[in-house]
């Protein structure tokens, strides 16, 4: 008898009315600075910051508002209305200096408040990560270059990627600074500022949203899976379902408590080189998934079960009614894929091949609605490809279902 394997990815939190989207990290991350900057009272605050937030998640409402009332005012600046204040937990604090100046959250909040955005998922947030990094890539020959022609080039953009502009206005100017190169500025702060963003997410998730009540869904209670494969950071799984038998890998890290060793999360984005570029051209290397899971160690217990699924079908025969080719792959060694809240992006590609493009799985595919339903059908196709995509659908027994939810 073959695994059961669920696959999950951001839909998972989302279906659990979990606020875990870029989004809603964005719009708590704004209205969570304002507690150590707004000068006016708790009523206004919360007219002007929380009453307007027509999608805000109500649990995250209240502890905005419990945390402003608790904070202290450090400080006040002459002349100005600004107050300065601070909080009795070391680890917003820390989260707080986390987004404070950082170029990414600073980007991607102008983005999304001039909803310019490109969706509304992880995979667009990588997206525009993506297309900032390519120009700079494509756009300097060396590290060793100046770092105050890279702004020039910004600035001056003439490509088709105009958002660059944006960006530029958050890199501040080579006068203010002292980076000189492209090395220095991509060491010293665009790759320093996506780790201090990053760790911002986790705390974010584990302090807030992990503290969420959720329902159990009949569907995945259907599943009861042997172990899950998690591109999400939470522990939704774990928290709603207490099924601890089913082991789970964290394919892009696990947000934890400040007090545990470093934090493990993957925020990054996938490969954009050819195959004969990639290996030659590596400025931009640090910000690619795959090096951030081999820097971060992160677990990689996935390969052992893929040997496992191996070994059960190794030697296994089809044999239908009377020696002939109808019947059923049951206790013939083939293993259920359950992909569920996972968009099949390519970003994720090489993980998901493993699993998906073997013939001993047979692949079960969630999708909410209709539309969601085709976005998944072409990603399958880029990762499978199609004649995989078509044996798997079109054999007896059928090895590949889309389920719309």
């Amino acid at each position: 008898m073959g695994k059961r394997i669920l696959i999950i990815g951001n839909g998972f939190d989302l279906a659990h009315g979990l606020p875990t989207g870029y989004c809603d990290f964005l719009d708590f991350s704004k209205r969570f600075k304002l507690i150590y900057t707004h000068a006016g009272k708790l009523d206004e605050y919360k007219e002007k910051h929380i009453d307007k937030w027509e999608k805000g998640n109500e649990d995250l409402k209240s502890r905005l508002i419990g945390l402003f009332n608790l904070r202290q005012i450090i400080s006040c600046e002459k002349g100005l209305k600004k107050k300065v204040a601070t909080l009795s937990d070391p680890d917003l604090n820390k989260m707080y200096d986390m987004l404070r100046d950082n170029i990414w959250f600073d980007y991607y909040l102008k983005l999304y408040e001039d909803n310019k955005v490109r969706g509304s998922n992880w995979i667009d947030f990588e997206w525009e990560m993506s297309e900032v990094i390519k120009w700079i890539d494509f756009n300097c020959e060396s590290l060793e270059d100046s770092y105050s022609d890279l702004l020039d080039k910004m600035i001056n953009n003439n490509s088709s990627f105009q958002k660059i502009s944006s960006f530029c206005k958050f890199c501040g100017s080579s006068k203010e600074n002292d980076y000189l190169t492209v090395e220095r500025f991509i060491n010293e702060k665009l790759y320093p500022d996506l780790e201090k963003l990053t760790e911002a997410i986790n705390i974010y998730l584990w302090k807030f949203v992990e503290n969420i009540e959720a329902e159990r869904l009949p569907t995945i209670l259907s599943i009861d899976p042997d172990y899950i494969i998690s591109f999400n950071y939470t522990h939704t799984y774990q928290r709603v379902y207490r099924n601890e038998k089913t082991a789970i890998c964290y394919i892009h890290g696990e947000c934890k408590t400040t007090e545990e060793k470093g934090c493990n999360l993957v925020l990054g984005i996938s490969e954009y080189l050819s195959d004969e570029d990639k290996n030659i051209n590596t400025k931009m290397a640090i910000f690619k998934k795959f090096i951030q899971r081999i820097r971060k160690k992160n677990d990689i217990q996935y390969k052992e079960w893929l040997n496992e699924m191996g070994e059960l079908f190794k030697g296994k025969m089809y044999i239908g009614k009377n020696g002939g080719t109808n019947g059923s792959y049951a206790n013939q060694g083939v293993s259920d894929i359950y992909v569920y809240g996972h968009s099949l992006d390519t970003t994720d590609a090489d993980i998901l091949g493993l699993f998906l493009k073997p013939g001993y799985t047979s692949v079960h595919v969630y999708s909410k609605g209709c539309v969601n339903e085709g976005k998944n059908m072409c990603n399958l196709i880029k990762i499978m490809n199609e004649d995989i995509l078509i044996e798997k659908s079109s054999g007896h027994p059928r090895k590949f279902e889309s389920i719309v939810i």
